[in-house]
């Protein structure tokens, strides 16, 4: 498969064929790059190649028949368009924590549950450790007791 842009010379339908979704229709596409391949489609009046539109496209060319498809740049998570958030080191190290303090949290219960006092200082001590050596801060302290 290789990522590849040109404007769509020529689409003709060219038949159906029944998938696993039902019902796929069948599209001849023509770019003028010379590029030409089958793109299967589950609407008849498909929108992803149209004529005299520069479009991104995948083709793959392994067999007899090449293959183009949209390339899609869809990221779950993304911001709706297609384009992936971008996450600060503020929101990453903010996520390192919350994880950190459910972990010392279900640390902190183990011990409470053999008879054991910890503090919520006690808690907040282990998430920093446990913060710190996902961060590779201090990786010799995560290894020694908890409370």
């Amino acid at each position: 498969m290789e990522i590849r842009k040109s404007v769509v010379k020529n689409l003709q339908a060219n038949g159906t064929w029944e998938g696993k979704f039902g019902v796929m229709y069948k599209n001849a596409v023509e770019m003028e790059n010379g590029d030409c391949g089958e793109y299967s489609s589950k609407s008849k009046d498909q929108t992803k190649f149209v004529i005299g539109q520069e479009v991104e496209y995948e083709y793959h060319a392994h067999d007899s028949f090449p293959k183009i498809k949209p390339h899609s740049t869809f990221v779950p998570g993304g911001n709706g368009r297609g384009v992936p958030p971008q996450m600060s080191g503020d929101i990453q190290d903010k996520i390192v924590k919350q994880t950190s303090m459910k972990c010392a949290s279900e640390i902190a219960g183990a011990y409470i549950s053999r008879g054991q006092d910890v503090t919520i200082d006690d808690i907040k001590e282990m998430a920093t450790k446990l913060a710190d050596w996902v961060n590779s801060k201090k990786e010799e302290e995560a290894s020694k007791e908890p409370f």
